[in-house]
């Protein structure tokens, strides 16, 4: 799960914009989970923040869901806490 992550730990991004790469960067900050909606349900989703170096630049990354792979940015990211899950994804997408 992301929020097991902390700071200079390693993020995996697939980038589908144009060309499909994949790239990976410490991690600067990322918050403490919290409920995605401001209720008291039980089954409530949990996301974080994470603001991370990827390719030299630094890029923030609002309302993760916390799991262990997470599409972001209307499917033009995919993120991932380790280099299994993504390579998982990738088999799952061929």
């Amino acid at each position: 799960m992301f929020s097991n992550l902390s700071q200079n730990s390693i993020l995996y991004v697939l980038d589908l914009q144009s060309t499909p790469k994949i790239l990976s960067g410490p991690i600067e900050r990322i918050s403490m989970p919290r409920p995605r909606y401001n209720t008291f349900n039980p089954a409530m989703e949990m996301v974080v923040d994470i603001t991370a170096t990827i390719n030299g630049e630094k890029r923030e990354f609002k309302g993760v869901p916390n799991g262990s792979i997470a599409n972001f940015g209307n499917d033009a990211f995919v993120l991932a806490e380790n280099r299994e899950a993504l390579n998982s994804y990738i088999n799952s997408m061929l």
